[in-house]
């Protein structure tokens, strides 16, 4: 399956000053492929702060996503445990390793934050992060990831401007006209990032 897709539409002129048109978009294409092809290290900085404020307003409201909703409250006897241990912040939240290993944007040891020229990664080192996001026989779910549409909508915009840097980084922008893919851009608030 294809991430992206482009048409090309383009004319050029008769003579002199259309070959070296012509000669220019073909480096600028050449130049392309190899961005384009390396594109996740352009898309995951744009990305990583839509994942970020996301988990964000997950872990603010206690579970905000459309599938799952609001998080099950605390079992009384663990509440009660919890809290003579001196543990007293909301649930999800005992000592904040964590929230912190999604949500910062300075990454902590516990984030995982990569790109790759196939692709990016970000995610949590905690081990216990897949309880929480699956649930087990002892312990109701309580989804980090139950992505919305604001989200979506702030996903599509990095993954946009993240293909634009890349058409930038190769010259392409400066012999295609990309107005399109700006365009794009906006109309999926693009200045947003999914956000809080």
């Amino acid at each position: 399956m294809a991430l992206f897709a482009f048409e090309l539409k383009y004319q050029v002129r008769s003579g002199p000053e259309g070959r070296a048109g012509l000669q220019s978009m073909r480096m600028a294409f050449e130049r392309a492929g190899r961005e384009l092809s390396d594109a996740a290290r352009y898309i995951g900085p744009f990305a990583f702060p839509v994942f970020e404020s996301f988990a964000r307003r997950q872990f603010r409201g206690q579970g905000v996503g459309p599938n799952r909703g609001k998080w099950a409250p605390l079992k009384e006897a663990y509440l009660k445990r919890r809290f003579a241990q001196g543990y007293t912040g909301p649930v999800l939240v005992r000592t904040g390793r964590l929230r912190a290993s999604l949500t910062t944007k300075e990454p902590t040891p516990d984030a995982i934050r990569r790109t790759s020229a196939h692709g990016f990664e970000w995610g949590t080192r905690v081990q216990y992060a897949h309880y929480h996001q699956l649930g087990t026989i002892h312990m109701a779910d309580r989804p980090l990831f139950d992505f919305d549409e604001r989200f979506e909508k702030g996903l599509r915009a990095a993954v946009l401007k993240g293909v634009r840097r890349a058409l930038t980084a190769s010259a392409l922008d400066s012999v295609a006209d990309t107005s399109g893919l700006d365009r794009r851009i906006r109309d999926e608030g693009g200045d947003e990032g999914g956000g809080e």
